[in-house]
């Protein structure tokens, strides 16, 4: 399925979009109304009632990143009878950590706010607006998140081993990529996803972009700027 956000079509597979409508209130919450530890806490409440409600949306995290689920079939997944240690163990993962204690020791860090919004401005295919922030803050093409997978923007563009929920491709990917690298985007960074990754990787590698019909393009671009497989 696609959307529009401000005239720019947004890819979104089924299974990312009703997990977003899952978690829409978190999603939709200004950055600061949560410490990192608040925002996974309730991604793991939300997975667990979900769980309970028969929605199968959850099986987006658990069977992606459950130590004990990792790789189940949608009906055991469903099946199991899940708690809330198992949901935040899941949680925990997809975010990059090796377990839930280090996210525990977040509950007094907020997001930067500024990085997150760039992000979003990717995902969103915002030319505009990446250009801007990068113009009044030029650090942040480079910038790493604070999650354990410690994504840069470029990495975002992968739609691979991010936050599940940002899972999703603007049909102008390859213009966003070039305004990265132009702004001095390092296109050969690894960061923390799948044993180490970087954007051109996590692009061929994930499915968003090929069913978006725009990852060999994102690929050639990134190639053409030095980026090596």
């Amino acid at each position: 399925m696609s959307v529009c956000a401000d005239m720019v079509k947004i890819y979104i597979d089924q299974k990312v979009a009703e997990l977003r409508d899952l978690h829409r209130e978190i999603i939709s919450s200004e950055y600061s109304d949560f410490t990192i530890y608040a925002r996974l806490a309730a991604q793991a409440s939300n997975v667990l009632d979900g769980h309970r409600a028969g929605n199968s949306a959850v099986t987006f995290h658990l069977g992606s990143w459950s130590p004990d689920l990792k790789g189940s079939g949608s009906n055991d997944v469903m099946a199991c009878d899940l708690t809330l240690e198992q949901a935040r163990e899941a949680i925990a993962r997809e975010y990059g950590y090796t377990n839930w204690r280090e996210v525990d020791e977040l509950r007094s860090t907020l997001l930067d706010e500024e990085f997150e919004m760039a992000v979003d401005a990717v995902l969103e295919g915002d030319v505009l607006a990446i250009e801007s922030r990068l113009l009044a803050n030029p650090n942040l093409v480079n910038q790493r998140s604070q999650y354990a997978h410690s994504a840069s923007l470029l990495h975002y563009i992968g739609a691979n081993g991010v936050e599940s929920y940002r899972q999703v491709t603007p049909m102008n990917a390859v213009e966003v990529a070039q305004c990265l690298i132009k702004a001095g985007a390092d296109v050969n960074a690894s960061a923390n996803m799948y044993g180490g990754s970087t954007a051109l990787n996590l692009v061929l590698t994930s499915a968003h972009p090929h069913n978006a019909g725009v990852a060999e393009d994102i690929a050639k671009v990134l190639k053409e700027a030095g980026a090596v497989y």
